[in-house]
This record gives structure tokens, sequence and C-alpha cells, in this order.
């Protein structure tokens, strides 16, 4: 029709309209730059995030949490708020400058994946060694942070990873005490030759862990700016009635 002008509108394929649609509202989302039809620039408010890459195969996780948190929740939830808040963006610079790359946040529980074991490795030692220096609100006393790593074969999925052994690395962060970092013998064995300057670690044997039939060696990480000295509690394992028990074993075949 004369004196009628036709818009044209342009529908992105499948593929993308569903990572548009999975990566609204997620902090760790890429944000890339697109065109319109006509050549000009979308503004930034308005361009397409997409998740983040990454790691895959075998991939080394680090897990932490804030040791007494919901007590600490209970005396002053401003200052817990703020300690929380200031505990995130201290794992956020960390693991993002060693390569990392933080996958979720629950609370103050906090989940990074690296592609190698010494980078995850030196992530814990810079981030413990930030947060022991940290001036901390008043009313909640000294922040204390448990992390443990694991390293297992892992595939991602949707901006997350589903594996059984991050099961048994969520285990072995509740074993562990403030201020204590805790790795997995598969973890110890890739970061053990190439540990940051000053940093060791200390053989706490075998400890069965809650839920999981077997049990794991376990390995402490030291280092004198935040962990002085080598005489820590026991590890948390677990006792005889939290391991579950093995169900009946199948008949052997006669030949």
């Amino acid at each position: 029709m004369s004196g009628e002008t036709t818009t044209r509108v342009r529908t992105l394929p499948r593929s993308r309209q569903r990572r548009h649609a999975a990566c609204r509202g997620e902090t760790g989302c890429r944000t890339t730059r697109r065109d319109t039809t006509d050549g000009t620039r979308i503004r930034p408010d308005a361009q397409t995030r997409e998740l983040p890459v990454l790691p895959s195969g075998t991939v080394t996780f680090l897990f932490t949490d804030i040791e007494g948190s919901t007590t600490r929740w209970e005396q002053s939830r401003a200052a817990m708020a703020t300690a929380v808040n200031r505990h995130i963006d201290v794992l956020r610079t960390v693991v993002a400058g060693n390569d990392g790359v933080v996958f979720k946040i629950v609370g103050d529980a906090v989940q990074a994946a690296f592609s190698t074991a010494s980078n995850a490795v030196a992530a814990a030692v810079e981030t413990q060694r930030t947060l022991s220096h940290e001036r901390w609100p008043e009313g909640i006393g000294p922040v204390r942070v448990r992390m443990a790593l694991h390293t297992t074969a892992v595939t991602p999925h949707d901006g997350d990873y589903l594996a059984p052994g991050l099961n048994r690395l969520a285990r072995l962060l509740a074993a562990a005490h403030g201020g204590q970092v805790l790795l997995s013998l598969a973890s110890q064995e890739l970061a053990r030759d190439a540990l940051p300057p000053g940093t060791s670690l200390r053989d706490l044997g075998e400890h069965p862990l809650r839920d999981l039939y077997r049990p794991e060696r376990v390995f402490q990480l030291l280092h004198p700016d935040w962990s002085p000295s080598a005489d820590w509690d026991p590890v948390m394992s677990a006792t005889t009635r939290d391991r579950p028990t093995p169900g009946p074993t199948a008949p052997a075949l006669l030949r």
C-alpha cells in the first residue's frame, strides 16, 4: 500500500533463543555485541548475554563456605550480608585471575571450576591470604572460610555440572574447619609438583565421608600467611552410622 513502510522482524534461531532465555538474570554470562538488520548498534543494556565457557574433561573444583554462617546471620544480618558479599567478591576476582570460573553461588557457598589443579590451589591460597587480612564488620567476629578441592572427569550442561565427584567434594568440604583447605587424593597428585611458593601439603590419612562407601585420602594445604601451624582439630569425618550399608551382592555365575 502506498505511503506505508514495511518493518521486517528478524527471528533468532531456536538454539540462540534458548541460550538467550537461559541467560536472563545470570551475572556470570558474557555480554556480546550484536547488530540490528539496519546496521545500527544495540544499546549495551539490550545486548544478548551468553553462558560462560566452563572447563570440560578433567576439571578441578573448588568449593567454599563460611563456617558458622547460620549463627552469624542470627547475630547481625546487616553485618553478615556485608561479609558474605565481600567473600564472594574476593572469590570472583581471585578465581578469574587464576583462569577459573565461578559457576554457582548458593547463599555463602561458592563453587568454581578450573582446567588445572595448580590454578585451583593457587586460587585457594590467594583467597585465604586475602580473607585472613580482611577487616570484617563488627558484631560477627572473624569470618573463617573452609575450602575443599577435588578433581574429576565432567562435562558441563546448561552452565552447571552434574557428576558423582561433586558429591564427594561436598562431603569433603563438610569435613573441613574454617580457615582450612582440604584436597582429595586426585587433586593432590595433580597439584603437588606445582604448589605456590611457601605452600606445603600435609597427609591426613584416609577418612570416611558421610553417605559415601569409599573413604578418601585427605591432604591439608598449609601456608604461613593463614595456616601457620599443622595443629588443627581432626577432620570431621563420618562415623560408622553415617556411612551407607552396602546392598546385597549379586550371586556369582557358575560356568
